[in-house]
């Protein structure tokens, strides 16, 4: 169940900035923590999966992970997003990229994975946090 967060009731914890690479479907930019500045290399999708969709996410459920598709540097970790909207798409998560570059439409991380990995733990540790995916 999605909490209760209404449009323009509060700004995003997390926002996710970035831009299409020319003939691929795959996003680049970065996450961006707007409580603590700061921010972490990210992409989404690959050469032939869309990235995530534009809009409103409700991030909960962090979780130490194991698989490679979710590792990076070993450090592994994924957090579920829930959209705000509706859309057919399902299993989207906050995650490092590791194994093949690219994410199946989520937000894959590409450095600093340790930081990224303690300060969203943090911060979801207080409970569902609101991200903006923006390209």
């Amino acid at each position: 169940m999605i909490p209760e967060f209404r449009s323009g009731e509060r700004s995003p914890d997390l926002i996710f900035f970035g831009h299409r690479v020319p003939d691929k479907a795959k996003v680049v930019g970065r996450l961006h923590s707007t409580k603590q500045l700061r921010s972490w290399p990210a992409n989404s999708g690959s050469r032939t999966l869309l990235p995530l969709p534009t809009g409103l996410y409700v991030a909960k459920n962090f979780r130490y992970r194991t698989e490679d598709a979710m590792k990076l540097n070993g450090v592994g970790f994924s957090v579920d997003l829930e959209p705000m909207f509706p859309t057919g798409r399902t299993n989207l998560r906050i995650h490092p990229d590791g194994g093949k570059p690219g994410t199946e439409g989520c937000i894959g991380i590409l450095g600093s994975v340790a930081d990224c990995s303690t300060e969203l733990h943090s911060l979801l540790a207080r409970g569902p946090a609101l991200v903006q995916v923006l390209y």
